[in-house]
């Protein structure tokens, strides 16, 4: 059962670190937010207060290209870091914050 269980967990890990790996990825190379002078037509042609909630986030956080790049980095080593039992505790503490947000 034991057995069983540490496979499991390894499996969950592996998933969640790949997925990690894809939007952090995806973050860094402008796959996700809308950067400046990127920012789709539609959404910079709306006065503010008619802007949805998801693209005014979106534009938010796309603002700063150190902000994507630390959040883009910390999601790709936070991930790698559950592959390894010495280091996934860490892996999760380095997570935890970054997924919240």
């Amino acid at each position: 059962m034991k057995q069983h269980l540490w496979i499991l967990e390894l499996a969950f890990r592996w998933f969640v670190c790949l997925k990690l790996w894809v939007y952090g990825s995806g973050k860094i190379v402008g796959g996700q937010f809308h950067r400046a002078g990127n920012i789709p037509e539609e959404i910079a042609q709306l006065p503010i207060a008619d802007v949805g909630g998801f693209d005014l986030a979106w534009t938010f956080f796309g603002y700063s290209f150190g902000y994507i790049l630390f959040i883009g980095m910390s999601q790709i080593i936070g991930g790698g870091m559950l592959l390894f039992n010495r280091t996934k505790l860490i892996g999760v503490a380095i997570l935890i914050p970054i997924l919240l947000n």
